[in-house]
């Protein structure tokens, strides 16, 4: 039976789950401060407008006759394997 005078008896439940609230209340403190230093957001506008930017234009290569240009598939050439008919192989003479 227990008392309204007696302190509740502590479980280890009860102390992880205390230090678990003391650990996320300093860790809330800390984002807190973080977040109040860091600018404010910018305003979104209203109207619906959408601002359209150009990409950005790449700057032309100077070294274009260095490099090889790559093999293109469409015109290159297979090369065929020559078969040589089941058991014909060809045989070496040793002397």
């Amino acid at each position: 039976m227990t008392s309204p005078d007696l302190p509740r008896p502590l479980t280890t439940d009860h102390k992880l789950l205390v230090a678990l609230a003391g650990r996320l209340d300093a860790q809330n403190d800390l984002l807190a401060r973080i977040l109040d230093r860091l600018p404010e957001r910018p305003e979104k506008a209203d109207d619906g407008t959408v601002e359209l930017r150009e990409p950005a234009v790449a700057p032309p290569e100077r070294d274009i006759e260095a490099k090889p240009a790559p093999p293109s598939k469409a015109g290159a050439s297979r090369r065929t394997r020559k078969t040589t008919p089941k058991g014909a192989s060809p045989s070496k003479e040793t002397s």
